[in-house]
C-alpha cells in the first residue's frame, strides 16, 4: 500500500486503505482470471471503463461546482428522453 500512499492521486487518500485494498484486490482476482482463461478482454473493458467513467465524474463535479444550479430536472433521466 506505500506506493498508493506516495501517489498523488486524490481518491486513494480520500478512499483508506480498506477500499483501496479491496479494490487491488478485485483487480488482481480479473487479471489472474484472464491469465487463466487466456481471455484479457474483461480486464481491458474494466479497466477502459472504469477510467472513464472516473474521468466523466471528475469533470461533473467540477463543473457543477462552479456554478448555483436552482433545481435540475431528473424526469428526463427516468424517460428516455433528452
Amino acid at each position: 500500500m506505500v506506493p498508493l500512499q506516495r501517489s498523488n492521486e486524490l481518491h486513494y487518500a480520500q478512499d483508506g486503505t480498506a477500499i483501496s485494498r479491496a479494490r487491488l484486490a478485485e483487480m488482481l482476482t480479473l487479471v489472474t482470471s484472464s491469465i487463466a482463461h487466456r481471455d484479457l478482454v474483461p480486464m481491458i473493458e474494466r479497466t477502459v471503463l472504469g477510467a472513464g467513467r472516473d474521468a466523466l465524474a471528475r469533470a461533473y463535479v467540477s463543473r457543477a461546482s462552479q456554478q448555483y444550479v436552482t433545481s435540475l430536472d431528473l424526469g428526463a433521466l427516468f424517460r428516455g428522453g433528452t
